[in-house]
């Protein structure tokens, strides 16, 4: 109920105390109220706040030219120059902030202590933020906002977004009188592109079909128009939203190697915006498709795959002979930046998400006719000085009771409303009236949080808790190290719990209802500092229990929301009369006595996904690999079966491994690149393995403690084992299988892709060298790493031999693999020399060529980049030690970071 003034221009400066005041409870304790035009005392105030109260909930307000910049270098810290914009790094914020200059309008919203890019921080927007202060599970206030726009995309094209629909009719579309249009577009077998403003989705920017079936030339135009109104993919506050109208792939596909070279580039379009190379690429003449996306943010932002969700008829089959149809549907939620983004994704259409609607609508005072009349009726129901409505949240009260005997008070002169020419009060009537309307709606809103408790509760021995020993089972299966760093077991869950009702239509609208206590429950589950406990990297070991302690948690603080909606005239009357239908069985609101017990069974499929998506990240790698085979004997890429490219990149698996096939491992159908179910490239469809098709490259997945290098007798890849990739690979309708084949299963795997090194061979001297992955090498996404910790640069190079000519000759030709083993982009890796010393045997080796300074350029985390090298090597040389050494800029040409290496390997000469 009180408002902090500010001024414009002014930077305002509020803080409040995270702990509840029992005799304050409509207003936190004051911290500090105070609006800066200047940058020193901006800076010196938030050190004062941390010092007076170090985890204070802070509120930044920038309005018009307050003097100074973000990034201005105003105080001090162990000695280091730093900005405003740096410290509030300290309440949570995102690592950009360091760098802008100027007055910026600007909101903030963080918590003192919290890790990094955990806070609210919109810069350049000049809309309103609003939100509540709400309890968290450790009863410390969280700020939380429930303005959820629904979305909707439909197979006939339209697309819904809050209150607006754009329709195919009225969307703008090619006709030969326009130049460059070789057609006229019906918006028929079209995709049709929205897209608004991430800020206030009022606001559309494109409203387009493009008949893509009709004209190679409408598949350029969706895709220049996308790059036009988001700036070449770089503007996050534009919201885009794709959606087919009949099928629109080309009849004439041309699958290809990799992919028909038109779709290719809108697929990597559609990865740019948070959707999936591998989907778009391979949707056929047959499939529909839908996405809502953006462009993505700078790089190492945590989450940044939760700002899209897609779905497409080339997808699993949800049930036997139910694949889905294409449609999406679910809410946008606020998040980075204040920006909408996708909360969830309903493949069906048939989750009920009017609990969102109900929570989104716009706050309202309770009406009061008369407070005369109102006092009395108070009075005569729960005592003197009492307030019926604030029993409201008070679930033990039976307002059934309170229903009965307001209905048979009279007003104070003995009169009844419900008689006839009694001439009752009418103002104690209007009041009456009222509240017997609000004890209908609060006593069905309780019976419907009873039923949403019950999805945690259960009955007897099916419940959440119960649900989770899959764990066990699969983590024995897997057998990871118990101390590699996993994500949270409840989090991939939470993301797919909504599609869940696809596969129980009977239920399917109660999963709507049921995801707002997931997502809500998920955004207050706290730990101590305020940060959300399902971002928090835990252990193998200690995954389990951290889920259980998450479930319990967000059981706890699910009557949160339901205390919003008691105290909101808005959003009980959106919710009460929703609910007047709960008892009907045809209502999408039912909640019959099996529907828990079913619901619950089915999150089996979930919790066991979360799980191995979870543990095997734990036990597994990522590589991608591409044939390298510039030779001219016509071997090379796409060549079926894949041990017929020896001069393109070999798969080596343990033949002595009861995890592959002893019998001809390679050839098919033992061993094919898996695609998706009914590919008719593979009929009978084969036995799935641990290879798909993404970008440009194979990925392949193997045991992290797999040897990176060796000859074609040993092993250089441990794919999971059959039973394993069953589950990984086979739609879900399948012997009980997962169906997460698709790339989405292993984003949040701790570990990035590995680049693999192409094998080398040369006929003319007849060497070869099989390449391989260094599976262990790669690091830790930015987002797993301990709170407060500095990204990390770091290299590692590694040496090989190339030529294996007998008996061996004085020249030598070797790879220097040089991988990013860090958590940043090294804008260029710089060799500046390389020393030669001759360990065993006689004689100085002496580089031929190349000449150095070597020079990569942009290798990001996870990627490799080879160098050959040939040598002068005395033939009585039998072992040589490489040292590298030079410099890594991992920063830009503006703010340059050069860090130095040195590397040195053994090579045994053959």
């Amino acid at each position: 109920s009180t408002t902090y003034k500010g001024a414009n221009p002014g930077f305002h400066v509020l803080a409040l105390s995270r702990q509840p005041n029992s005799n304050k409870l409509d207003a936190p304790d004051l911290v500090w109220d105070k609006t800066y035009t200047n940058g020193a005392d901006t800076f010196n105030a938030l050190v004062s706040i941390r010092n007076t109260d170090p985890d204070a909930l802070l509120i930044v307000n920038g309005v018009g030219n307050y003097g100074f910049g973000l990034a201005d270098k105003v105080g001090n810290i162990n000695g280091v120059p730093v900005g405003v914009g740096w410290y509030l790094g300290t309440f949570g914020a995102y690592s950009d902030l360091a760098g802008i200059s100027g007055a910026i309008p600007f909101t903030f919203i963080g918590v003192g202590g919290a890790n990094a890019q955990t806070a609210l921080q919109r810069g350049y927007g000049t809309r309103d933020v609003q939100g509540y202060l709400a309890p968290d599970s450790n009863v410390n206030y969280a700020f939380i906002q429930t303005d959820f726009v629904r979305y909707d995309i439909k197979l006939n094209g339209d697309i819904t977004v809050g209150q607006n629909t754009y329709t195919v009719a009225d969307s703008y579309r090619c006709n030969r009188n326009i130049p460059g249009c070789a057609l006229d577009c019906n918006g028929q077998n079209a995709f049709h592109a929205v897209i608004v403003d991430r800020e206030d989705p009022n606001t559309v920017y494109m409203n387009s079909s493009y008949c893509t079936t009709g004209s190679d030339n409408e598949i350029l135009r969706i895709m220049g128009d996308i790059n036009t109104v988001t700036a070449n993919l770089t503007n996050e506050s534009r919201l885009v939203l794709i959606g087919s109208n009949g099928k629109p792939i080309p009849a004439n596909r041309n699958f290809g190697l990799n992919g028909d070279p038109r779709i290719y580039p809108l697929a990597q379009m559609i990865a740019k915006l948070g959707g999936y190379w591998e989907t778009m690429v391979y949707l056929s003449p047959n499939d529909t498709y839908s996405l809502v996306g953006a462009p993505a943010p700078p790089p190492g932002t945590k989450g940044a795959r939760n700002r899209a969700r897609e779905s497409s008829s080339v997808y699993p089959e949800i049930r036997q002979n139910v694949r889905p149809s294409g449609e999406l549907h679910g809410v946008l939620a606020r998040g980075r930046g204040n920006w909408y983004s996708p909360l969830n994704a309903d493949p069906s259409g048939n989750a009920n998400l009017g609990f969102y609607e109900a929570l989104a609508t716009a706050s309202a005072p309770f009406p009061t006719p008369n407070a005369t009349a109102f006092q009395y009726i108070s009075q005569k129901l729960c005592g003197s000085g009492c307030n019926i409505r604030n029993l409201y949240a008070t679930q033990s009260v039976a307002f059934t009771n309170y229903q009965i005997q307001l209905q048979a008070l009279p007003d104070s002169a003995g009169r009844s409303c419900d008689t006839a020419g009694s001439n009752a009060d009418a103002n104690f009537c209007a009041v009456r009236a009222q509240l017997l309307t609000e004890f209908v709606y609060v006593t069905d809103v309780y019976a419907f949080y009873t039923n949403l408790q019950s999805v945690w509760q259960g009955t007897g021995t099916v419940n959440i808790l119960a649900l989770l020993s899959a764990y066990n089972d699969i983590n024995g299966q897997l057998n990871p190290p118990q101390a590699a760093p996993s994500q949270s077991l409840t989090s991939p869950l939470v993301n797919f719990f909504l599609a869940l009702g696809s596969f129980i239509p009977e239920v399917g609208p109660l999963f709507g209802l049921a995801d707002v206590a997931f997502n809500f429950g998920t955004s207050l589950t706290t730990d101590p500092q305020g940060n959300k406990s399902i971002d928090l990297t835990s252990t193998i070991a200690n995954l389990q229990t951290q889920a259980m302690s998450q479930f319990t948690n967000q059981a706890t603080t699910t009557g949160t929301f339901f205390d919003l909606v008691y105290q909101d005239w808005g959003k009980l009357s959106k919710l009460g009369q929703a609910l007047s239908s709960q008892q009907d069985q045809k209502s999408p609101w039912y909640w019959g006595p099996t529907y828990t017990g079913r619901m619950l069974n089915a999150m089996t499929t979930g919790i066991r996904q979360a799980a191995y998506q979870n543990i095997m990240s734990a036990a597994y790698a990522i590589g991608s690999y591409v044939p390298n085979s510039a030779y001219s004997n016509g071997w090379g890429w796409g060549l079926y079966p894949l041990d017929a490219q020896p001069y393109a990149y070999r798969v080596i698996v343990n033949r002595q491994s009861a995890q592959t096939p002893l019998s001809s491992p390679f050839f098919t159908p033992n061993y094919v690149p898996y695609t998706y179910p009914g590919d008719p490239a593979w009929s009978p469809a084969p036995v799935p393995t641990s290879t798909l098709l993404s970008d440009g490259a194979w990925l392949g997945i193997s045991a992290i403690n797999t040897p990176w290098n060796g000859t074609s007798d040993s092993f250089q890849y441990t794919p999971p084992s059959e039973d394993i990739r069953s589950l990984l690979f086979r739609p879900i309708w399948d012997h009980d299988g997962l169906g997460v084949y698709r790339p989405a299963f292993f984003n949040s795997w701790p570990f990035p892709r590995v680049q693999c090194n192409p094998s080398y061979g040369n006929q003319s001297n007849g060497g070869t060298w099989v390449g391989g992955c260094n599976w262990s090498a790669a690091a830790p996404a930015p987002e797993h790493l301990e709170p407060r910790r500095l990204p990390l640069t770091s290299v590692t190079v590694r040496t090989v031999q190339t030529s294996r000519e007998q008996p061996r000759q004085p020249q030598v030709d070797v790879i220097l693999t040089v991988h990013n083993n860090g958590t940043t982009t090294a804008q260029s890796v710089t060799i500046n020399s390389l020393q030669l010393r001759t360990l065993n045997g006689v004689g100085q080796a002496t580089v031929v060529n190349p000449a150095l300074p070597i020079t990569l350029s942009n290798l990001r985390p996870g990627d490799t980049a080879s160098v050959p090298v040939r040598l002068n090597v005395p033939t009585g040389v039998m072992r040589l030690s490489l040292t590298q050494e030079g410099t890594i800029n991992s920063g830009s040409t503006a703010a340059p970071a050069v860090f130095r290496f040195s590397e040195a390997q053994a090579l045994f000469l053959q």
